[in-house]
């Protein structure tokens, strides 16, 4: 949601009525005479460019095989996936914006202030990449989100429609018909109630086009203008209007949001008689693209940031700031919030934060396009000097940390191997569980390299075997004033040992996360924080000892750290007992 929705919505509730010509156009001269220069507003005309399938084939192969970013959690990888491909598809209400349940998927959009319903069809594509029911399947065997309990995606392709009905309907369960099908993670898992915002999913489309090189920042209506494209070519302009939601029977809407600057018609052909090069014309209104486009600010561009004048005021009174709460007693930002005198430092953070990340993103855009203005000359002058360029690129090394995520690449790299019905029906077979399985990972997060020499660990500790199986509470009766419940034997679980630590949580209770935050070392007071704010803070009382076989019931984080102390040897500091 806008702020312009925000703001629409707001003027609706105070004054019960829509905005009206005249009022649109006195917040048009507020915005230009008033805020375009307090806040330093961009009024650069914005380019109107579309993104056709070879640019959306070139984005979903990248996603799924070659992108080396690190998700949250890989049911965002798939859901991203599925966004793009419904943003290419006809429907305007299934815009990520929408917070779609899984009893909501029809499209509706305002018509005069009255809802009006629109229906849409979607059928598996033969290009595997293309199938939104391959993606929205995975996503609902993921969540378990059928009334009937299928095992596999081959029972619902043998199911037979009784002859008495011309369709067989496949309903959900009741308690996912208002939950969102695009969610967001909370912690370390996904959230079942948490909608996915627009704003998160535009950044991972931003970082997709900026990782494959083009020179313009992709937004979603880049996809949009190119579907809109091929629908205004086949179909009638009534048709086009229903289908796009455009509601004021002429072609108005389509001009101004839809139709691209570059007009994709050979008109030379046409004017001179010609045989038209549909081709190649078609392959002039893609968008600029080279493989070699920088992807993140040099050390030196992070120093023209640093040294900007107004940074630098705001890093002065940060630090005054600091001072002053230190002077007071407080030895840390923490203590001067609960004693409420840290406002001002925390003032003067956000705005450090806010005016670095967009200096930082005016510069690469900056950095961007200087080079795709001067990397052409240079690539012909090397030619000219008898330097071409080479036709085989080197082949990509890509290493997987999830077996998941290894699988989901290589089914959909074996699908231009295809050549039957049979073998790409065998291929989705495959796909659907893959992805299912994807969606219930997590890559562990990287983190930037110490300068520091790192301490070895002992590697006795990340060579113990993991027991996965749950543990039901109702085994054992819940004893807090005490660590091991009546007549149970706690097994000496080994904890870790010398400097660096492992988290019990993620080496041997979360099912979902990487091996490589399975195994990481921590120093104790990064441990003790990372299961403080990620899981004791989200996890429901009481619950199982995270340690190996220990079958004990903890009540509290008190009593997991007493329990840690003296059954497993961990002893972790005050600060992982929440306040």
């Amino acid at each position: 949601m806008t702020y312009w929705n925000v703001l629409s919505m707001v003027y609706a509730v105070k004054t019960a009525r829509w905005m009206d010509g005249g009022v649109l156009y006195d917040i048009g001269n507020w915005i230009h005479a008033t805020l375009t220069p307090q806040f330093d507003l961009d009024t650069s005309k914005k380019e109107k460019s579309g993104l056709f399938v070879e640019d959306l084939d070139l984005i979903l192969h990248y996603h799924y095989v070659r992108d080396d970013h690190v998700y949250a959690h890989e049911r965002l990888r798939v859901q991203l996936a599925l966004i793009l491909l419904l943003l290419a598809l006809p429907p305007p209400g299934l815009m990520p914006s929408s917070e779609k349940s899984y009893m909501r998927i029809s499209s509706f959009s305002k018509s005069a202030g009255v809802s009006e319903k629109k229906v849409f069809g979607f059928h598996e594509e033969d290009t595997l990449l293309h199938d939104p029911i391959l993606h929205m399947l995975s996503l609902a065997f993921a969540d378990g989100a059928f009334l009937n309990e299928f095992s596999s995606p081959e029972q619902i392709y043998e199911m037979v429609v009784p002859a008495h009905t011309d369709r067989l309907k496949i309903p959900w369960k009741e308690e996912w018909g208002g939950r969102p099908i695009f969610r967001d993670v909370d912690g370390l898992k996904v959230s079942l109630e948490k909608a996915l915002k627009y704003c998160k999913t535009r950044g991972d489309l931003i970082r997709l086009g900026r990782a494959l090189g083009y020179a313009k920042r992709l937004e979603f209506y880049d996809i949009r203008r190119g579907s809109g494209k091929k629908l205004n070519e086949a179909l009638t302009p009534e048709e086009r209007n229903k289908a796009m939601g455009h509601r004021l029977g002429d072609s108005s809407t389509y001009v101004r949001y839809y139709m691209t600057d570059f007009i994709g018609a050979d008109t030379q052909a046409i004017a001179f008689r010609s045989d038209p090069q549909t081709d190649f014309v078609n392959l002039m209104s893609r968008l600029v693209r080279h493989g070699n486009a920088p992807t993140k600010l040099t050390e030196q561009q992070k120093d023209e940031i640093s040294n900007d004048p107004k940074l630098v005021k705001y890093l002065r009174k940060r630090s005054q700031a600091m001072a002053r709460f230190k002077k007071q007693g407080y030895p840390s930002y923490t203590a001067a919030k609960k004693a409420g005198v840290g406002k001002r430092y925390e003032k003067y953070r956000k705005r450090v934060e806010s005016l670095r990340r967009t200096l930082s993103a005016k510069r690469l855009e900056r950095a961007i396009s200087e080079f795709h203005e001067t990397i052409y000359a240079k690539e012909i002058d090397q030619q000219l000097l008898g330097i071409k360029p080479s036709e085989l690129l080197a082949p990509l090394t890509i290493q997987y940390e999830l077996e998941e995520r290894a699988e989901v690449a290589r089914l959909f790299s074996q699908a231009a191997e295809v050549s039957s019905r049979d073998e790409l029906f065998k291929l989705r077979m495959k796909l659907i569980p893959a992805l299912t399985r994807l969606c219930k990972r997590r890559e562990s997060p990287r983190r930037p390299q110490a300068a520091r020499k790192s301490v070895k660990a002992d590697s006795q500790a990340s060579t113990q075997p993991i027991n996965d199986q749950p543990h039901s509470s109702s085994q054992l009766e819940l004893e807090v004033k005490h660590d091991t419940p009546t007549g149970v034997t706690v097994p000496k679980t080994p904890g870790s040992q010398g400097a660096l630590r492992t988290c019990p949580f993620c080496r041997w209770r979360d099912l979902e996360v990487g091996e490589e935050q399975r195994q990481r070392k921590w120093r104790v007071d990064g441990l003790a924080r990372h299961i403080r704010s990620q899981l004791l803070r989200r996890i429901e009382m009481p619950f199982n000892c995270p340690y190996g076989d220990c079958r004990a019931i903890l009540g509290t984080d008190q009593h997991f750290a007493n329990h840690a102390a003296r059954e497993h040897g961990d002893h972790y500091p005050a600060s992982i007992i929440l306040m």
